[in-house]
Protein backbone atom coordinates (compact mmCIF):
# COMPACT_ATOMS: atom_id res chain seq x y z
CA UNK A 1 0.00 0.00 0.00
CA UNK A 2 1.20 3.47 -0.82
CA UNK A 3 2.72 5.71 1.70
CA UNK A 4 -0.16 7.70 3.07
CA UNK A 5 -2.83 5.22 1.49
CA UNK A 6 -4.55 4.10 4.95
CA UNK A 7 -4.48 7.62 6.70
CA UNK A 8 -6.54 8.69 3.16
CA UNK A 9 -8.78 5.38 3.56
CA UNK A 10 -8.90 6.43 7.68
CA UNK A 11 -10.47 9.50 6.65
CA UNK A 12 -12.81 8.35 3.90
CA UNK A 13 -14.04 5.80 6.77
CA UNK A 14 -14.57 8.39 9.08
CA UNK A 15 -16.18 10.88 6.32
CA UNK A 16 -18.61 8.00 5.57
CA UNK A 17 -19.23 7.30 9.46
CA UNK A 18 -20.28 10.67 9.89
CA UNK A 19 -22.29 10.56 7.12
CA UNK A 20 -24.15 7.42 8.13
CA UNK A 21 -23.73 5.69 4.93
CA UNK A 22 -23.15 2.43 4.25
CA UNK A 23 -18.72 1.18 4.02
CA UNK A 24 -16.91 -2.19 4.49
CA UNK A 25 -14.74 -2.35 7.92
CA UNK A 26 -12.39 -5.31 7.63
CA UNK A 27 -12.52 -6.82 11.76
CA UNK A 28 -9.69 -9.32 12.25
CA UNK A 29 -11.79 -10.79 15.36
CA UNK A 30 -13.03 -14.60 14.37
CA UNK A 31 -16.42 -14.04 14.39
CA UNK A 32 -19.88 -15.12 12.88
CA UNK A 33 -20.81 -13.35 9.41
CA UNK A 34 -24.64 -12.72 10.92
CA UNK A 35 -22.91 -11.06 14.09
CA UNK A 36 -20.83 -8.58 11.80
CA UNK A 37 -23.74 -7.95 9.96
CA UNK A 38 -25.42 -7.06 13.30
CA UNK A 39 -23.18 -4.37 14.05
CA UNK A 40 -22.92 -0.85 12.71
CA UNK A 41 -19.94 0.17 10.61
CA UNK A 42 -18.65 2.45 13.80
CA UNK A 43 -18.52 -0.17 16.06
CA UNK A 44 -16.45 -2.55 13.32
CA UNK A 45 -14.51 -0.24 13.29
CA UNK A 46 -13.75 -0.04 17.30
CA UNK A 47 -13.38 -3.75 17.64
CA UNK A 48 -10.76 -3.39 14.92
CA UNK A 49 -8.63 -0.41 16.57
CA UNK A 50 -9.58 -1.71 19.52
CA UNK A 51 -7.71 -5.21 18.08
CA UNK A 52 -4.97 -3.80 16.56
CA UNK A 53 -3.47 -1.80 19.52
CA UNK A 54 -4.15 -4.70 21.66
CA UNK A 55 -6.30 -2.66 23.66
CA UNK A 56 -9.14 -4.48 25.68
CA UNK A 57 -10.35 -6.04 22.90
CA UNK A 58 -13.00 -8.65 24.56
CA UNK A 59 -14.06 -6.32 26.94
CA UNK A 60 -14.59 -3.73 24.01
CA UNK A 61 -16.82 -6.45 22.03
CA UNK A 62 -18.70 -6.95 25.20
CA UNK A 63 -19.65 -3.58 25.38
CA UNK A 64 -20.46 -3.54 22.08
CA UNK A 65 -22.63 -6.55 21.52
CA UNK A 66 -24.52 -5.15 25.14
CA UNK A 67 -24.81 -1.85 23.49
CA UNK A 68 -26.58 -3.48 20.68
CA UNK A 69 -28.60 -5.95 22.57
CA UNK A 70 -30.17 -2.58 24.61
CA UNK A 71 -30.51 -0.71 21.27
CA UNK A 72 -31.98 -3.80 19.41
CA UNK A 73 -34.70 -5.12 21.96
CA UNK A 74 -35.48 -1.12 23.46
CA UNK A 75 -34.42 -1.81 26.82
CA UNK A 76 -33.48 1.85 27.61
CA UNK A 77 -36.13 2.22 29.66
CA UNK A 78 -33.96 0.53 32.15
CA UNK A 79 -31.96 3.23 32.91
CA UNK A 80 -28.77 2.33 31.08
CA UNK A 81 -28.43 3.98 27.65
CA UNK A 82 -24.38 2.67 26.25
CA UNK A 83 -22.60 4.64 23.43
CA UNK A 84 -19.83 3.78 21.52
CA UNK A 85 -17.97 6.78 19.21
CA UNK A 86 -15.26 7.03 16.65
CA UNK A 87 -13.02 10.35 17.87
CA UNK A 88 -12.28 12.30 14.44
CA UNK A 89 -10.32 15.66 14.01
CA UNK A 90 -11.61 18.12 12.11
CA UNK A 91 -10.16 16.66 8.72
CA UNK A 92 -11.54 13.33 9.31
CA UNK A 93 -8.38 11.82 10.52
CA UNK A 94 -9.40 8.37 12.96
CA UNK A 95 -7.95 9.46 16.64
CA UNK A 96 -9.75 7.06 18.73
CA UNK A 97 -12.96 5.77 20.07
CA UNK A 98 -15.14 5.87 23.19
CA UNK A 99 -17.78 3.42 24.98
CA UNK A 100 -19.45 5.17 27.35
CA UNK A 101 -22.99 4.38 29.09
CA UNK A 102 -25.21 7.16 30.48
CA UNK A 103 -27.45 7.05 33.06
CA UNK A 104 -31.06 7.88 33.16
CA UNK A 105 -31.90 7.47 36.59
CA UNK A 106 -31.44 10.61 38.94
CA UNK A 107 -28.58 11.87 39.24
CA UNK A 108 -27.87 11.76 35.44
CA UNK A 109 -24.61 10.17 35.51
CA UNK A 110 -21.90 9.05 32.76
CA UNK A 111 -19.38 6.32 33.05
CA UNK A 112 -16.34 6.46 30.56
CA UNK A 113 -15.76 2.83 30.40
CA UNK A 114 -13.16 3.09 27.40
CA UNK A 115 -11.62 5.71 26.26
CA UNK A 116 -8.62 5.08 23.81
CA UNK A 117 -6.35 7.18 21.34
CA UNK A 118 -4.04 6.38 18.89
CA UNK A 119 -0.23 6.57 20.35
CA UNK A 120 0.39 10.06 17.83
CA UNK A 121 -2.45 11.45 19.31
CA UNK A 122 -1.91 10.98 23.30
CA UNK A 123 -0.75 13.78 25.22
CA UNK A 124 -2.24 16.96 22.59
CA UNK A 125 -5.77 17.50 25.02
CA UNK A 126 -8.35 15.73 23.44
CA UNK A 127 -9.22 13.57 26.78
CA UNK A 128 -9.19 16.78 28.29
CA UNK A 129 -11.82 18.81 26.09
CA UNK A 130 -14.23 15.66 26.00
CA UNK A 131 -14.74 15.75 29.91
CA UNK A 132 -14.93 19.74 29.71
CA UNK A 133 -17.24 19.49 26.78
CA UNK A 134 -19.08 16.82 29.24
CA UNK A 135 -19.34 18.77 32.38
CA UNK A 136 -21.07 21.75 30.89
CA UNK A 137 -24.37 19.51 30.15
CA UNK A 138 -27.07 20.05 32.42
CA UNK A 139 -28.42 17.15 32.49
CA UNK A 140 -25.27 15.69 33.62
CA UNK A 141 -24.32 15.63 37.12
CA UNK A 142 -21.49 12.62 37.52
CA UNK A 143 -18.61 11.21 35.67
CA UNK A 144 -17.26 8.21 36.74
CA UNK A 145 -13.99 6.59 35.02
CA UNK A 146 -11.95 3.46 36.38
CA UNK A 147 -8.55 3.36 34.96
CA UNK A 148 -4.86 2.01 36.66
CA UNK A 149 -2.80 3.54 34.81
CA UNK A 150 -0.72 6.48 36.01
CA UNK A 151 -1.14 9.19 33.23
CA UNK A 152 -5.22 8.88 33.54
CA UNK A 153 -4.99 8.87 37.21
CA UNK A 154 -3.05 12.65 36.61
CA UNK A 155 -5.28 13.60 34.18
CA UNK A 156 -8.58 13.32 36.26
CA UNK A 157 -6.70 14.89 39.39
CA UNK A 158 -6.33 18.01 36.99
CA UNK A 159 -9.75 17.40 36.20
CA UNK A 160 -11.10 17.66 39.55
CA UNK A 161 -12.02 14.00 39.50
CA UNK A 162 -12.03 12.41 43.26
CA UNK A 163 -10.43 9.32 44.11
CA UNK A 164 -13.47 6.81 45.55
CA UNK A 165 -11.73 3.04 46.11
CA UNK A 166 -10.74 0.19 44.50
CA UNK A 167 -12.85 -1.49 42.31
CA UNK A 168 -14.12 -5.13 42.23
CA UNK A 169 -11.51 -6.39 39.88
CA UNK A 170 -8.20 -4.99 42.76
CA UNK A 171 -6.56 -3.14 39.68
CA UNK A 172 -8.37 -0.67 38.80
CA UNK A 173 -9.01 2.83 40.80
CA UNK A 174 -12.40 4.65 40.87
CA UNK A 175 -12.76 7.94 40.50
CA UNK A 176 -16.14 10.15 40.40
CA UNK A 177 -16.34 13.44 39.34
CA UNK A 178 -19.25 15.54 40.83
CA UNK A 179 -21.07 19.19 39.76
Amino acid sequence: MPKGQNSKNARKLARRLRQGRGTSVATPLSMGNDLMNFLSNTDKCIISMAKEYNFYPQDIMGFILRKNTITKFGLHNRGLVPVSEVICDDDDNIQGFLCQTWATSSPNACMVEFFFLKPEYRRKGIFTRYIEQIKKWDEVKTININTDTPEMIRALDKLGFKYQRKCDNGIELYFRWTK
